[in-house]
Formats: C-alpha cells, sequence, structure tokens
C-alpha cells in the first residue's frame, strides 16, 4: 500500500486547504456580526444619552422654577422689611432672608451643574449619531466585500471537494475505508507516521507485529489510541 501514500498525502494538503478556507469564511460571517453589534451598542448609547438629556432637562425646568419662586419670595422679604421698625421683627426677617439667600445659591450651582451635563450628553449625543451614520453607510460595503470573498472561498471548498473525489477514484475501497475511518475523528488531522515504534502524533507505542506491517510491509494502520492514519515511510 505504500504506493498510495502520495495519494494520501494530496488529501491531507487539500483537507488543510478546506479547514483555512471555512476558518475565513466564518471569519467573515464574525465581520458582519461585530459591525452590527457595533450599531447596536452605539444606537443603546445614544438612547441611554437621550433619556438622561431629557432627564437632565427635566430637572433644569424644576429647578428654574423653584429658583423663580425662592427669588419673587426673597424679594417680597426684601420690600417687607424695609418698612418694618421693630428690631426683633427685623431680625426675624433677616434670618428669612439669610435662608432663602442659601436656597437661591445652593439651586443657582445645582442649575450651572445641570447645565454642564446638559452640554456634555449633547456633546456626546451628536458623536453617537455621528459614529452610527458612519457604521450604517459602511455597512453596506462591508457585506458587499465579505460576501465576494464567501463566494471566493466557496470555489476552493468547491475544488477541494472535487480534488479529493479524483483522487479517492485512485485509492483501492480498504484504503479509503481506513481513510474514513480516520477523518470521522481527525478530519484535518488524520494523516501521521510511524516514530520510534510509536505513532508519531498521540506517541502511543505499537506491537512489533504492527510496527512491521506499516514499516516493512509498507501497509497502513489506524492507531489504536487517537484514532489517526499510521503511513510508512516512503
Amino acid at each position: 500500500m505504500r504506493e498510495y501514500l502520495p495519494a494520501l498525502r494530496e488529501i491531507y494538503s487539500e483537507k488543510l486547504k478546506e479547514q483555512q478556507a471555512l476558518i475565513d469564511r466564518k471569519k467573515q460571517d464574525e465581520r458582519i456580526t461585530r459591525h452590527r453589534e457595533l450599531i447596536a451598542e452605539s444606537e443603546k448609547n445614544l438612547q441611554n444619552a437621550q433619556l438622561q438629556l431629557k432627564l437632565k432637562n427635566d430637572s433644569l425646568t424644576s429647578e428654574e422654577k423653584t429658583l423663580k419662586i425662592l427669588k419673587s419670595q426673597e424679594l417680597s422679604l426684601k420690600n417687607n422689611s424695609s418698612f418694618v421698625v421693630d428690631t426683633n421683627q427685623q431680625q426675624k426677617y433677616n434670618q428669612q432672608l439669610e435662608i432663602l439667600t442659601k436656597q437661591i445659591d445652593e439651586i443657582e450651582n445645582k442649575t450651572i451643574e445641570l447645565f454642564t451635563e446638559i452640554e456634555n450628553l449633547e456633546v456626546t449625543s451628536k458623536k453617537d449619531t455621528i459614529r452610527i451614520s458612519g457604521l450604517t453607510e459602511s455597512e453596506s460595503e462591508i457585506i458587499q466585500d465579505t460576501e465576494s470573498k464567501k463566494i471566493s472561498l466557496q470555489k476552493i471548498l468547491d475544488q477541494v471537494k472535487n480534488r479529493k473525489e479524483e483522487i479517492l477514484l485512485e485509492l483501492p475501497q480498504p484504503v479509503i475505508l481506513l481513510l474514513q475511518r480516520a477523518e470521522v475523528r481527525n478530519p484535518y488531522s488524520f494523516l501521521t507516521s510511524l516514530e520510534n515504534k510509536s505513532c508519531g502524533t498521540c506517541k502511543m507505542q505499537l506491537s512489533s507485529i504492527e510496527q512491521n506491517s506499516i514499516d516493512k510491509d509498507g501497509h497502513f494502520k489506524l492507531c489504536p489510541n487517537c484514532q489517526r492514519l499510521i503511513c510508512p515511510r516512503m
């Protein structure tokens, strides 16, 4: 069976091409998936920013209303206090004014903070909108590019399949059966050699009868352990 070794090695080589083509095709699918995930993530970020923007604007409106009421109360107190002659009453007005002034300062500071947060959220929303627009525009280009590459990869897969079928026609049935059994467990690494009286891959030692059958008689044997096809040397 030694004469069939070149054919088996060619099948092995074709299977490696098939494996790489399948890996590359999967990468193309993942490329589109990753791009769509980026779009979805950007849209989610935009929605969150817009929601936060609405909440901040609502808070700002509420604070501005409160500020307007407090300033009106402050003005009223100041007007009333100007007509007060009694010292105790004047002191009472002053305390109320002090409390109102403190509240107004706190709300004005909070309003300034809200303005800053709103500006930052508006910038973030604008960036997300631009990002989504760019990603959406490039999606069709990516799909077209990946589909083109997948077509090329499918041609490689078809060529591998056709070539394997041609080679199998050159092999006797016993070798084909051994090959099929080896491919079940090791579809892309089914071929190995005899090394130091052992399987060249899993290193399981073979009996002297098995060694002679492979090395001297030129037969193919399935490794009892890893199920790879152990081939004789040329």
